[in-house]
């Protein structure tokens, strides 16, 4: 580099360096607080990862509180008249919430006036309906769904049992035995 310029003034050949040096200072300076940034961002998600965790944790090891009554105290709750109807509205409505309104050979049986399936006797007054339903499908897993919307409808349901077949290269069998009472007196208008 030339130590005059074209107009005869000296020039100074440090300035380039001190140029690269403060170019070097304002890169790494940059590097390093959004390195800090970075990591104390992380650590942030991390301790909120960990809080949501805990809550997770919590909410999934509750217990859930099962609530059973003996059968003196449903009993006014029962009804008083065997509704086929309404049993196969339920049914269809738990099939097609469970995901399983693609399932080929439905079929569910209604069989009034059944034999109980406790051990022990009940007042002459209950009355037992049997239902058998039958179904294939591809997806087994929801069958629990299936289960789990029994126990949410209004109308006592009880499974009394349920096999599940499995095929290779066909789909799964089901086949699940439900009962459902009603308390068959005369109510006075």
């Amino acid at each position: 580099m030339r130590k005059i310029d074209v107009f005869g003034h000296k020039q100074n050949q440090a300035r380039p360096l001190y140029l690269i040096v403060l170019v070097f200072f304002f890169v790494f300076a940059g590097y390093y607080i959004s390195n800090y940034l970075q990591n104390q961002r992380l650590a942030e998600l991390e301790a909120e990862q960990a809080r949501i965790q805990t809550q997770i944790n919590q909410v999934v090891n509750t217990p859930v509180e099962e609530i059973y009554y003996q059968i003196g105290e449903i009993i006014f709750q029962l009804p008083n008249t065997f509704d086929e109807y309404n049993i196969v509205n339920d049914l269809n409505y738990i099939r097609s919430a469970s995901g399983l309104l693609e399932s080929g050979f439905y079929q569910a049986k209604i069989k009034d006036q059944a034999k109980s399936p406790y051990s022990f006797s009940l007042s002459n007054t209950i009355k037992f309906v049997q239902i058998d339903v039958s179904f294939d499908t591809n997806y087994p897993e929801r069958v629990l769904d299936y289960l789990d919307y029994i126990t949410s409808l209004d109308r006592f349901y009880y499974v009394s049992d349920v096999r599940i077949s499995f095929v290779e290269d066909s789909p799964d069998y089901v086949q699940i035995t439900l009962y459902s009472f009603y308390n068959d007196v005369e109510l006075d208008s």
